[in-house]
């Protein structure tokens, strides 16, 4: 699962990117829940950018482990990014043994 959080977007932005920086925004403290709706999500925001990428514009979208970014003027600038994680797991809690346990835990027969 993708977890999404801490979105930020300039100020002052060309109406052209609307659509893209929309797609973030409405992906900002949302999850998703498999590798291939994070992967379509990522696919459906390049697309929306290659639409109004003419030469002069310059933009791309980066990727890194925790950051989406749309680049501008040629790496120099942003104008929007959305930080994520991995979640690893969802821990929960145990009233007989008094503890936490992860669901990997339970999955391995551990409880």
């Amino acid at each position: 699962m993708i977890v999404c959080h801490s979105f930020f977007s300039k100020n002052s932005l060309p109406k052209y990117l609307d659509k893209a920086v929309g797609l973030m925004q409405k992906a900002n403290h949302m999850a998703f829940a498999t590798t291939d709706d994070w992967m379509s999500f990522l696919k459906v925001l390049r697309r929306s950018l290659e639409e109004v990428n003419g030469a002069a514009r310059g933009l791309r979208l980066s990727v890194n482990a925790s950051q989406i970014q749309i680049v501008t003027k040629g790496g120099l600038d942003y104008a929007a990014r959305l930080n994520y994680f991995t979640l690893r797991d969802l821990l929960m809690w145990n009233e007989v043994i008094g503890d936490f346990f992860g669901e990997a835990d339970r999955k391995g027969g551990a409880l």
